[in-house]
């Protein structure tokens, strides 16, 4: 909205016939006249004195604050809440009054400066808004206010809750002009430290207690700039301030903001309720001294070597001062280090670590006497982990024992818990017996590391492993002796107990073995186990029962009839493996000149079971042989290796009645043994007979025999020739 300016109307006393246009028009706005800035001082509290109008100007719009008002933002207020605001800031003593009010249109028109963007003096009051600012003014419309605008430099009629900006305001009100004034009474200055003082004084009416305090020396103010608190003259003020008060009873007034060995003046005014204000007291001089800060330290942080850093914190007894607190290590820098600001301490070894805390002085505070703190750096912790358990066996080889140890470096060393089972030497483990050997690790500290926990490992120390091993197997023959098995067990010395897997062939009882049939035998050997071996496995060992050697033949002559051929002699072994009663054909070499073999020849082969042995042959012949019969051999013998006939000496062929027996004996590899092999004994040989003639006698049969041999009967009896009835070759 433009305003257009009245030019016949200036100054704010002209201002009535502006309001009542205002209220006839409404929302009009009127322009104040440009004009000189006032006389503005802007002290050191916040608050800017105008000394032309006698008021005293909060600096900043609320919302704002610190140094040019750089600090935040403005704010808006309605008009109830706008008042709800001051008394919360009166309450707080606010920039140290407790008199703040919202200013009049006139007041607030004093601030308007035409000309400039906003239409203020932005040096005296920066961050001004160019928008529409407060004032208590009002209209008989009670929902109607006054607001002055810093864009336009006019004033508006506003609904009171309409939110707008505000700047505070004091001072300027006029005392009573009659009335009894407050009588102040016992005036004077408590302790002084550094920048702060407190003024007592009693009043004998309730109300408001104003003081000033300006340089020692100043002329004295009058009542009304005590309250004011603005520059008077050529005294700048240092600061003022106001706090309620009761009625004759002291009231403690603080003032703050002062500079140390700096001499001042301090004055002061009683205004009651009525606005009766004292007679000004004072002078109270007095010059601050620097104040002494004191220093304490919290609980001492908790550490380890090698550990988390710990803090330490100290507090000032005068965290006002704003003097910074610093750390350090005085004495003991080869324990611990501490950072000068923050005061993260770090461990350097373990040990006591002693810390000084400092806090520096200035122009109000003397330095703080440096405190100490003792922290107690403790031995790390370190511990051990056993490498992989060895893998051990009673008997066995050593095995070595590892572990890991702590930071200390110190060397891990072992012991057995468990001698029985076990022992060590350093870290070779030897086992005693099986079983579960315990090895303990242990790993000493030093300065800075306790000695680790001591911790165990356990060994399984297995069994020992046994075997068995069989002897040579027996020779077991089915219908011979019983024979004995034996075996070599393993180091638990242990028996090694036998049983037959085939009792169908043989039974075993201890060590001896018994053929039940021919076949295979086989035999187990077991071995039990104790504390330090396992049981031996199980072997088994087969052993041939062989048939009963064959030491009978028979068979049928070529003279007729059954014949049987059998030996003794021999081995336990030793039998018949091929026999024939065949005719002398068989043999390969033509029969003697003259002889002839009615007979036939009994050939036989022995097995391999014969070594060494000289066989007792008998063959039995169902005739009579003539007594000049001779048992012929066919093979080599000594002087003449090719094969031959040849009578065999030592045989004797007996006849009695109608049959006859040959009897010889014949050694393995000896005479008669027609076959070089060690223990195979071969003999082809029969009855020889001599002939009349060269003409082959023909082999009479059986019953031709017996004819002959009845007629030869007769013939003795009748003494035509004697026989002889045995003859020896």
């Amino acid at each position: 909205m433009s305003c257009s300016p009245l030019p016949l109307l200036h100054g704010p006393a002209l201002y009535t016939g502006r309001r009542l246009l205002a209220a006839l028009l409404g929302s009009v706005c009127f322009v104040a006249p440009a004009g000189a800035a006032a006389p503005y001082v802007v002290q050191s509290n916040g608050t800017v004195a105008d000394t032309s109008h006698e008021l005293v100007w909060d600096r900043c719009s609320l919302g704002q604050s610190g140094s040019n008002c750089a600090t935040g933002a403005a704010l808006t207020y309605s008009l109830p809440n706008a008042k709800t605001e001051v008394t919360t800031r009166n309450s707080a003593r606010y920039l140290g009054y407790t008199d703040w009010r919202l200013p009049s249109q006139t007041e607030l028109q004093y601030l308007v400066v035409m000309g400039i963007a906003p239409m203020i003096d932005q040096e005296a009051f920066p961050g001004t808004v160019a928008d529409h600012y407060k004032t208590l003014s009002g209209s008989t419309n009670p929902y109607a206010e006054l607001v002055v605008n810093f864009g336009s430099g006019g004033f508006y009629y506003r609904d009171t809750g309409q939110p707008h900006y505000v700047r505070l305001v004091r001072s300027g009100q006029p005392f009573a002009s009659s009335g009894s004034t407050p009588v102040v009474s016992a005036v004077g200055l408590g302790s002084t430290s550094g920048t702060g003082t407190t003024l007592n004084a009693t009043s004998s009416a309730a109300g408001t207690g104003y003081w000033l305090v300006v340089p020692s020396g100043s002329s004295a103010p009058s009542a009304r700039q005590v309250v004011d608190g603005v520059t008077y003259g050529t005294v700048s003020t240092v600061f003022g301030g106001s706090a309620p008060m009761g009625a004759t009873t002291a009231t403690p007034f603080g003032i703050t903001g002062l500079v140390t060995d700096t001499a001042y003046d301090a004055y002061f005014v009683a205004v009651d309720a009525a606005l009766n204000a004292s007679a000004v007291s004072g002078p109270l001089s007095f010059t601050p001294t620097r104040a002494n800060q004191t220093l304490s330290f919290g609980t001492a942080p908790s550490m380890v070597f090698g550990g988390a850093t710990g803090t330490v914190t100290a507090t000032s007894a005068s965290p006002n001062s704003g003097n910074p607190l610093s750390y350090s290590v005085p004495s003991t820098t080869s324990v611990c280090s501490v950072n000068a600001n923050s005061g993260v301490v770090m461990a350097l070894a373990a040990g006591t670590c002693t810390v000084a805390a400092n806090q520096a002085g200035d122009s109000n505070y003397n330095p703080a006497t440096p405190v100490t703190q003792d922290i107690l750096i403790g031995k790390a912790s370190q511990s051990i982990t056993f490498n992989t358990a060895p893998s051990m066996m009673y008997g066995g080889a050593t095995a070595t024992v590892g572990a890991t140890g702590g930071a200390s470096g110190m060397a891990v060393s072992f012991s057995s818990q468990t001698p029985s089972v076990c022992t060590v030497s350093g870290s070779t483990v030897a086992a005693v017996a099986a079983g579960t050997c315990m090895v303990a690790a242990n790993q000493e500290g030093d300065s800075n590391y306790n000695p680790a926990t001591p911790v165990t490992q356990d060994i399984l120390i297995a069994k020992a492993s046994q075997s068995i091993t069989f002897n040579t197997a027996p020779s077991v023959m089915y219908g011979g002796a019983t024979a004995t098995v034996g075996a070599t067990g393993g180091a638990s010395g242990l028996a090694v107990s036998f049983s037959s897997q085939t009792p169908s062939v043989c039974t075993v009882s201890g060590s001896t073995v018994t053929a039940v049939a021919a076949g295979t035998c086989t035999v187990a050997a077991d071995q039990a186990g104790n504390a330090n071996y396992s049981d031996a496995p199980q072997v088994t060992r087969a052993i041939t029962v062989a048939t009963a050697p064959i030491t009978t033949a028979s068979g049928s002559a070529p003279g007729g009839g059954a014949v049987t051929a059998s030996f003794t002699g021999g081995s336990a072994g030793c039998g018949y493996q091929t026999t024939g009663f065949n005719p002398v054909s068989s043999v390969p070499g033509a029969p003697p000149a003259g002889v002839a073999f009615p007979q036939g020849v009994f050939a036989f082969v022995t097995n391999a079971q014969c070594a060494g042995n000289t066989l007792d042959i008998t063959i039995k012949y169902p005739q009579a042989l003539p007594a000049d019969a001779k048992y012929y051999k066919f093979g080599p013998e000594a002087g003449n290796p090719t094969p031959h006939w040849y009578v065999l000496s030592g045989a004797v062929i007996t006849s009695t009645g109608s049959t006859s027996e040959v009897r010889f004996s014949i050694t393995d590899n000896g005479v008669g043994d027609s076959d070089p092999r060690v223990g195979v004994i071969a003999d082809p040989g029969g009855p020889g007979v001599l002939t009349t003639t060269t003409t082959a006698v023909p082999t009479l049969g059986e019953w031709s025999l017996m004819l002959l041999m009845g007629l030869m009967g007769l013939m003795a009896l009748l003494g035509i020739s004697g026989i002889r009835a045995r003859r020896m070759l």
